[in-house]
């Protein structure tokens, strides 16, 4: 398979940063150099001496914005970058940026949610200037062959920094519940309603947000009520990356909260991924996911499923060796293999 010359990895949003190390481990090797383009405000959570050289803008808006476009355009023509890889394909500046770059570049990129493609005009004027998209799934994979799309593979970012775990206590099991504290995005009020009043041994929630940002204070506070406090650990504040990775490392499982009341529910099915996802499949941790996503092909392996109506006796009845089964179902499954994510991912920059 031919492999790209000279790679730009373009990241011009707030967030998605967590994908550009698994870029990284997909080109290692497999390409002459690799720069990045993105925001001065990534230095702090990116390790720039990575790459052979990186560009930072400001991300201004009006005439402002439009120069450091011109300047990225100027960057990837300067270093003769051959490909260039949208860590997000999505947004104006990512519009403008695809009709300003020379049609020699081979353009690329990353779609977070497929029914972008129906529905946004600004999507459909990218399409027109990149040659394949990727999207994060096989099962969103195959829901895009069945539609007219320009995306041609899949593979899973799950390559983070990795740590050795803690010999972990088996009288206990801790679920990692990552992400920011928002009722919208994860039901915390229905496990804390599921809960309540009830006998629930040896369990404990790691809630990976800011207890003191959004959601968080409502939820700590409904925790506190319910007289649940000894069974979630909260943190105040950013939580650092070295530390957010080591807590989700030491975890038995992960629970994304994914339920039926949550925003865009249905596209978890189709359309879109959780970070939670590609965190436990990074992390070789079994899902914990309602049945109607458990009993999913792209699940059904890799995650227990549970009823709402029953979730505080399927938490109590959790057995860590269940949980170590579906850790080593995770190593052991083709989709993570890296081979096989390299083989996908190289076939993005093979023009038909």
């Amino acid at each position: 398979m031919k492999a790209p010359k000279s790679v730009a990895i373009i990241e011009l949003g707030k967030g998605h940063t967590e994908l550009i190390p698994s870029h990284l481990r997909m080109l290692h090797g497999h390409a002459d150099q690799i720069f990045y383009v993105g925001l001065h405000r990534h230095l702090k959570i990116l390790d720039i001496t990575k790459f052979d050289r990186a560009l930072t803008i400001h991300g201004k808006s009006g005439i402002s914005g439009l120069i450091e476009l011109w300047h990225i355009r100027q960057f990837l023509k300067g270093n003769k970058v051959t490909h260039v890889i949208f860590n997000t394909t999505k947004g104006s500046k990512i519009l403008k940026l695809t009709y300003l770059i020379p049609s020699s570049i081979h353009q690329s990129g990353v779609l977070h949610e497929l029914l972008d493609l129906q529905r946004s005009t600004s999507q459909k004027l990218i399409s027109r200037r990149l040659s394949k998209y990727m999207v994060l799934s096989q099962s969103i994979f195959v829901h895009a062959t069945k539609q007219k799309t320009k995306v041609g593979n899949y593979f899973y970012p799950i390559y983070f920094t990795t740590y050795t775990p803690k010999s972990q206590d088996q009288i206990s099991i801790s679920i990692a519940i990552p992400g920011n504290i928002e009722q919208k995005r994860r039901d915390y009020l229905g496990l804390i309603d599921q809960l309540r009043g009830k006998a629930l041994k040896n369990i404990q929630f790691i809630v990976l947000g800011d207890s003191t940002f959004r959601d968080g204070p409502m939820i700590k506070d409904k925790v506190q009520e319910a007289g649940l406090t000894d069974h979630f650990k909260f943190f105040e504040g950013f939580i650092d990356e070295d530390t957010y990775y080591r807590l989700v490392s030491n975890c038995h499982a992960v629970a994304p909260l994914l339920h039926p009341n949550v925003k865009d529910y249905e596209k978890y099915m189709t359309s879109k991924i959780s970070g939670s996802f590609n965190l436990a499949f990074g992390f070789k941790k079994p899902l914990l996911l309602p049945h109607s996503l458990a009993n999913l092909d792209e699940f059904i392996s890799v995650s227990i499923g549970y009823d709402m109506g029953s979730l505080s006796s399927f938490l109590s009845d959790l057995d860590p060796a269940a949980l170590t089964a579906i850790a080593s179902a995770i190593t052991d499954d083709s989709r993570f293999d890296l081979k096989n994510q390299r083989t996908r991912y190289l076939s993005i920059f093979n023009v038909d």
